[in-house]
């Protein structure tokens, strides 16, 4: 406070005596660095007395106090000799003007004596006045002594620092146990310094981001000789992980880097993402398959014309005989937008070999001669999430999204999305407790506009929906366990087959008015029944020809499921899982649906066939150990699984397209483990074995493996 008060007043009287006469001033400023000297030299009296009084304490803590005060009047001393040479320094007018380099800060005062010759030459050759020249000497003169005046301000404080540096090493050392042979010396930085050298190193960060902004080539989209990035990896190691700010995120470095690259900024509110899957398939027919024409592909009927069940030719059949190999490729792309205001949208685009709602997978080579793949639009949605956070969230959704449910493959394959509207969400309720609920509103088929296109009077329409709820919880019960559990509820209208109006088709393409009942897209398993009802007429030879048939599934469908799984993660970081899900049709009748089957009745003999002989139920069960995510190089896991699905269980369509080839009535274990490579690619490989519950035999053996990428 002396020092500062000295200075300042110094100051004061420095300035009015130029005001006065003009003339150049003693420097100051070597008036308040004496003034500090004086402090500091009060302070190592200080210190001393302060070590004199330890030495009389008690003997193991005067040694470490004597070091530690020897230490700092070394260090004062140090100054106080540098402080008394650079004064010296000072005093010969030198016209470097420069402070000891201990201090850390040069002054260099604004020289006016340019300025002024520069005046006066304008004033020789006529161009300025006399009395606007002595003006802007003034001028100058005033700008030079005020710019001295926060050098010496700086210094003042620079100096104010050191004293204050030079009091606290010292009460530290007092509170200081003895010291070792290994403890560290750790010297103190002040706040104001600290927060300092935060800024600047934000800033060189900054820069450096700009910098490499200039030089960095975005992509062969840029005109030649324009250079641009997103992201620079050699900065990751100083970049901030968003907690505590330290550093700005990538999105806002690129919004506000983004005039500098050409970008506008709501590129920053875009994410993209894609994925390569190459699959190497190998299929395993068993020898003592059916292959009599027991399997008939009741897809290929529904999706085509319909099949003259009178006929002399077999029905479109299912492989159940011979062996195949294939390689298969998934590739998505897609992206999402924040629109603000918890406002959001999303595309991606998918490979397949058709429109399939479970599969997008192509075959390589299935077109042959290398020709080109087709694109499907996989998702396309608009989303609003007022809350969206771990504790609390809640997102309203349009359009074509991902499965919202928490679910296995035994009900949903991996790869379905929904259509139409959707909402879902979580609360905690508890530390250890989350609640968390899914309900979505789907068409599943829409009657087309002009159906039947070859009649001018046209059917009502038979639309297919689905409505679907489900409520569970996620609960930390016990320390390193967790429990995820839930029950569900899938009600489809319309879904079943509807026998149609007595009619008489007199060729293939003629339409019943419950053709549109049949479903647009099946693998296998579920029990089928006819839907046309044709009248025996002179024109089909009393019900011998053209009897052109389509099939509609035999029940109802309202599935009821739970869901649950539990995690042990006593041996991190490998984490052991158990999943598990059932799922009961509880529109599921027997008796009704074996007046109407025309599959999955029981052989009775050569070409014979009994009673309906499906199941409305069906279960998975599931062991996982290894790391939960493939998210670090090394990282592994194994499973085991087994599931009994009856036919009736749930909608083929829809289940699992892999195990088996597809679809419900199936018996089996799975068996696999993956290997990451690298954060971003993995290899997977499993062994799948499946048996038909009911009907002809029909067995397979199925191996994959598969490499995949993604960002």
């Amino acid at each position: 406070m002396f020092m500062q008060t000295y200075c300042r007043n110094s100051k004061k009287r420095e300035l009015r005596s130029l005001s006065k006469s003009g003339v150049k001033p003693p420097h100051s400023i070597w008036r308040c660095l004496r003034a500090a000297r004086m402090v500091v030299l009060v302070a190592a009296g200080v210190l001393g007395l302060f070590a004199a009084s330890a030495e009389e304490g008690e003997s193991n803590e005067s040694e470490a106090t004597h070091r530690v005060a020897a230490t700092s009047t070394e260090s004062i001393e140090s100054n106080e000799s540098k402080a008394q040479h650079s004064s010296a320094a000072t005093s010969t007018e030198s016209s470097e003007h420069e402070l000891p380099q201990d201090i850390g800060v040069a002054i260099e005062p604004p020289s006016v004596s340019v300025t002024i010759n520069l005046i006066n030459k304008l004033v020789e050759r006529g161009i300025l006045e006399k009395g606007d020249a002595e003006d802007l000497v003034r001028q100058a003169r005033a700008e030079a002594e005020v710019a001295r005046a926060q050098i010496q301000a700086d210094v003042f404080a620079t100096a104010q620092v050191a004293v204050q540096r030079a009091v606290d090493e010292q009460l530290l050392a007092e509170q200081l146990p003895e010291a070792s042979e290994g403890d560290v010396r750790v010297s103190h930085i002040p706040a104001p310094v600290r927060r300092q050298l935060k800024e600047d190193i934000k800033a060189e960060l900054r820069e450096e981001r700009r910098i490499a902004a200039a030089h960095v080539n975005f992509g062969p989209g840029v005109p030649m000789g324009e250079k641009r990035t997103i992201y620079d990896s050699s900065l990751e190691p100083y970049r901030g992980g968003g907690g505590g700010g330290d550093l700005p995120s990538d999105a806002e470095l690129l919004a506000s880097f983004g005039y500098g690259m050409g970008l506008p900024g709501w590129v920053s509110r875009l994410n993209l993402n894609a994925d390569l899957r190459v699959r190497y398939e190998a299929i395993f027919m068993s020898d003592t398959n059916d292959s009599t024409g027991a399997f008939p592909d009741f897809n290929a009927i529904n999706t085509g014309a319909p099949y003259d069940i009178t006929g002399y030719q077999f029905a479109p059949q299912l492989n159940s005989n011979q062996d195949r190999q294939r390689f298969r490729i998934r590739a998505r792309a897609g992206l999402n937008m924040d629109l603000q205001d918890g406002w959001s949208l999303g595309f991606r685009m998918a490979t397949g070999n058709d429109g399939s709602p479970v599969s997008t997978n192509q075959t390589l080579g299935a077109t042959g001669g290398f020709s080109k793949y087709s694109l499907w639009l996989d998702r396309a949605y608009l989303q609003y999430a007022p809350w969206d956070d771990k504790d609390k969230k809640l997102k309203f959704t349009a359009g074509r999204f991902a499965n919202p449910y928490f679910t296995t493959n035994l009900v949903w394959d991996d790869n379905v999305n929904f259509d139409g509207l959707g909402v879902s969400g979580h609360w905690r309720v508890l530390p250890s407790l989350r609640p968390f609920f899914a309900a979505s509103f789907s068409p599943v088929y829409n009657t087309a506009l002009n159906f039947p296109a070859n009649q001018p009077e046209k059917y009502k329409s038979d639309d297919k929906w689905l409505a679907a709820i489900q409520l569970g919880t996620d609960w930390a019960f016990a320390d390193k366990w967790n429990l995820k559990a839930a029950v569900g509820y899938y009600h489809f209208e319309n879904i079943e087959g509807k026998l149609s109006s007595p009619f008489v088709p007199l060729s293939a393409s003629d339409a019943g008015d419950t053709d549109n009942s049949r479903p647009m897209f099946a693998q296998k398993g579920n029990t089928y029944r006819p839907i046309r009802n044709i009248k025996p007429d002179p024109a089909n030879n009393f019900g011998h020809t053209n009897q052109w048939q389509y099939y509609g599934l035999a029940t109802k469908f309202q599935e009821l499921t739970f869901t649950g799984r539990i995690d042990y993660n006593g041996f991190e970081p490998v984490q052991v899982s158990l999943v598990s899900e059932f799922v009961a049709n509880l529109a599921w009748n027997r008796d009704e649906i074996n007046k109407v089957a025309v599959n999955n009745r029981k052989e009775v003999g050569t070409y014979a066939y009994g009673d309906y002989d499906g199941y409305g139920y069906g279960w998975l069960g599931r062991l996982e150990v290894g790391h939960p995510k493939p998210d670090k190089r090394g990282n592994w896991k194994a499973y085991f699984e087994y599931r009994w699905l009856g036919s009736d269980a749930t909608v083929d369509g829809f289940a699992d397209s892999t195990f088996g080839l597809g679809g419900t009535n199936m018996q089996g274990f799975t068996v696999g483990a993956s290997y990451t490579l690298s954060p971003n690619v993995n290899v997977n490989a499993r062994w799948m074995a499946s048996d038909n519950i009911t009907g002809p035999k029909f067995s397979t053996g199925i191996f994959q493996f598969d490499l995949s990428g993604e960002f």
